[in-house]
């Protein structure tokens, strides 16, 4: 299992067996860790402040490569897999918002393009992204939800905007389950 382990960094654990779960790697390289995703034998990693990270998985012996570093300028929460070798990213703050990369080849991912909205939180079905475009990080009092459609993977297209409270960001996630959508409130 990886684990995003934020200041610990990448952490993967041996869960063959359940009743004695082990640390088998440790990789501080990836400090601030906020998320993995894992495609193929890709790691895709949100590292905050230090933009996103792509890495090569090599099982025997167990290692991770990094093989490419997106700095985007902003604190990079999630990366959730769209179809087509592409990737959403998720900007906690700065105004980018949603970043749509195309990963075709890992090793130099391109932003394709971006939201311009400040959305921490997202999820993604096929080619839609759902996320939450925050409060106390655009500068307003409410929170929205927004539908993106990224079928044309050169645009990133609002479907539908809706405000649903006053509660900030950070307060609020955001989940799909077949197609209802679940906000958690904490």
């Amino acid at each position: 299992a990886f684990v995003a382990d934020k200041e610990d960094g990448l952490s993967v654990f041996d869960i063959s067996d359940l009743s004695d779960i082990t640390l088998v790697l440790r990789d501080i390289n990836y400090a601030a860790a906020t998320d993995i995703q894992i495609i193929d034998n890709q790691a895709y990693i949100a590292r905050g402040l230090e933009g996103f990270s792509i890495a090569s998985i090599n099982t025997n012996p167990l290692s991770v490569t990094e093989t490419a570093h997106v700095d985007v300028s902003t604190s990079v929460r999630r990366v959730s897999p769209l179809p087509d070798n592409h990737v959403a990213v998720a900007d906690d703050w700065n105004g980018q918002g949603v970043l749509v990369v195309d990963i075709n080849n890992p090793t130099q991912p391109i932003i394709i393009d971006n939201s311009g909205t400040t959305s921490p939180k997202l999820v993604v079905k096929d080619y839609l992204i759902v996320a939450i475009d925050g409060g106390s990080f655009n500068g307003n009092d409410k929170n929205k939800l927004i539908v993106y459609n990224t079928e044309n993977m050169g645009s990133v297209s609002t479907l539908q905007e809706l405000n649903f409270s006053q509660l900030y960001a950070s307060t609020v996630d955001v989940s799909l389950f077949e197609s209802t959508l679940a906000l958690l409130l904490h």
